[in-house]
């Protein structure tokens, strides 16, 4: 009886092992060669949308993602948003696409707001709200 469970011990140690094996190298691979890297873009504001991947990553990041759409290039929110995503480099990705409306919607870590035909003020008070880190205007404004 003694034999037996230590052959059926050994067979079953023996299966595990296997089992490991294999299943790591049918996982390396169907994951291992297929996957893509996602890179953020070299300038912080860009004429076009991130995809959804480099969009997950720039929030994972703690970027704010800014879309504006403008209908003027004039525009001050468009120029107060330029402003701050200057200032901002490693905080803020700003699209910018031209449209007939003037439209702005923040995507942080904090959430996400939108904002139809916004004021300057308004445009600033969210987005010092939905900042991780605030410049210290943010404060200043408060005060």
């Amino acid at each position: 009886m003694k034999k037996i469970n230590k052959y059926i011990s050994l067979a079953m140690m023996a299966i595990f092992a296997f089992s490991s094996i294999a299943y790591s190298l049918i996982q390396s691979n169907r994951f291992g060669s297929t996957q893509q890297t996602v890179e953020l873009p070299e300038n912080n504001i860009i004429n076009y949308k991130l995809n959804d991947n480099q969009r997950y990553l720039a929030i994972q990041k703690g970027y704010t993602i800014i879309l504006l759409e403008y209908n003027d290039t004039l525009d001050p929110v468009k120029g107060t948003l330029e402003s701050y995503a200057s200032k901002l480099k490693n905080q803020i990705i700003l699209e910018e696409i031209q449209s007939n409306r003037t439209y702005v919607d923040f995507q942080s870590m904090r959430g996400e707001l939108d904002l139809l035909d916004p004021s300057v003020n308004q445009t600033v008070d969210v987005l010092c709200e939905i900042l991780l880190n605030p410049p210290m205007e943010c404060a200043l404004r408060q005060v």
